[in-house]
């Protein structure tokens, strides 16, 4: 076996969650991102928060599925920029760090992030 999964080692469903609750509500409402949630209703949000979990979830190798849309069509029409980008990452990093995810799990954990989602969001 190939020990435990990235999922385990952050401390599995429940530290996930407090991340996507800790962090995202910043992102949402950080002056430089929160054109990109406007138009959102309070439903929406919810799903949104339940999608995000899900995905994460997933891709540490837990035993969620995700059944949103592709992240491609999900972004393609926000247009985020680079600086867009490193702002978010930087309110990611931030909230790791304070929920105390440590290396090397909180550099994977950001990876997924980095490596998943960048390719498939920002304007190059």
């Amino acid at each position: 076996s190939k020990g435990p999964t990235l999922y385990q080692r952050v401390g599995g469903y429940d530290r996930i969650a407090a991340f996507v609750d800790t962090a995202f509500p910043r992102v949402a409402t950080h002056p430089d991102l929160m054109h990109l949630f406007r138009g959102h209703s309070m439903d929406s949000n919810v799903r949104q928060r339940q999608l995000i979990i899900d995905r994460l979830c997933h891709d540490t190798g837990g035993p969620c599925a995700y059944t949103g849309r592709p992240l491609t069509t999900v972004h393609e029409n926000l247009k985020i920029t680079a600086a867009e980008w490193e702002v978010f990452m930087k309110i990611l990093e931030q909230t790791a760090r304070e929920l105390t995810i440590v290396d090397p799990e909180r550099r994977e954990f950001l990876e997924i992030f980095h490596g998943r989602y960048r390719g498939e969001t920002v304007d190059r």
